[in-house]
């Protein structure tokens, strides 16, 4: 549930929203025939834009695992290995903004999916 995300919440647990978010679009996706076509789209686009900031918060993440996995086997004692490290050590820098960055636009792209409006159209499409 996006509700309990907070500051403080682990990236795994983004990530399991973003996987829930995606079956729930899949399954609109494919019962969409069912629904009026045009709110159904809306709704859908609104989704799609929570599940494209989860993934851009997921992609940050995976990014800085595996930096951080590489650095752990760069061998210390050369040139070119201190050239490395310090190469990598900017890229997780500047990863690591980008992910702060997207991590505090969830919050928005969140409260916006979650406005008064689309849980008006959700209960309208849906009746609950």
């Amino acid at each position: 549930d996006g509700k309990k995300i907070h500051a403080d919440t682990p990236d795994e647990e983004l990530h399991r929203l973003r996987i829930e978010c995606k079956k729930l679009r899949y399954s609109l996706e494919f019962f969409s025939s069912l629904y009026d076509p045009k709110q159904m789209r809306q709704f859908i686009r609104q989704l799609k834009m929570l599940q494209d900031n989860l993934g851009d918060f997921n992609d940050l993440s995976v990014q800085q695992h595996m930096l951080a996995d590489l650095l752990s086997h760069v061998r210390p004692g050369t040139v070119k290995s201190r050239e490395l490290a310090a190469a990598i050590g900017g890229l997780m820098t500047a990863l690591f903004l980008q992910h702060q960055h997207v991590r505090t636009r969830f919050e928005k792209t969140f409260a916006h999916f979650t406005r008064k409006k689309n849980l008006a159209l959700y209960h309208e499409l849906f009746g609950r």
